[in-house]
């Protein structure tokens, strides 16, 4: 006697990509992923002058109204750093902008500013302030797409 044939299952559920659906998605921009938890460097040197890291977070910028900004006719200077440069190596940028700006400036903020999804890759953000503070409550400007943040301030 033979063996009867299996019952039909049904219709599958999976379906297969076309073509056009692979090439559409690959054809998608790539998103930068957030910063590695990379330790930022305890230190930053440009040229004599040593900065020293004394504020590392997230969520909370530095406010101008800080000891590092009392100086009539020596504003905070803003650059952009493009947010592709790896973490210590836009450090060092920020360093080597705050020694080159006139008259010396002593003291830095950088952080990477994370733009909400989808807008593209972030920009790490590079202030510089003309004196020295190493007080960090004064970063106490909310900003929630901002991670990392650190501080930095002359340490010699």
């Amino acid at each position: 006697m033979p063996v009867p044939a299996p019952a039909p299952r049904g219709t599958s559920t999976l379906k297969q990509a076309t073509r056009d659906q692979i090439i559409a998605r690959n054809k998608r921009p790539s998103r930068r992923a957030t910063p590695s938890p990379t330790p930022a460097p305890s230190t930053a040197t440009s040229d004599y002058l040593d900065y020293g890291l004394y504020f590392s977070g997230s969520g909370v910028i530095e406010t101008d109204s800080n000891p590092g900004n009392n100086v009539a006719g020596k504003p905070p200077v803003t650059i952009n750093i493009p947010g592709t440069t790896p973490q210590n190596t836009a450090i060092q940028g920020c360093a080597d902008q705050t020694f080159s700006l006139s008259g010396v400036y002593y003291q830095f903020q950088i952080y990477f500013d994370q733009p909400t999804a989808g807008n593209g890759d972030g920009t790490w953000i590079c202030t510089s302030y003309y004196n020295g503070n190493s007080n960090p409550t004064y970063f106490n400007v909310q900003r929630a797409t901002a991670s990392p943040v650190f501080g930095y301030t002359r340490s010699n």
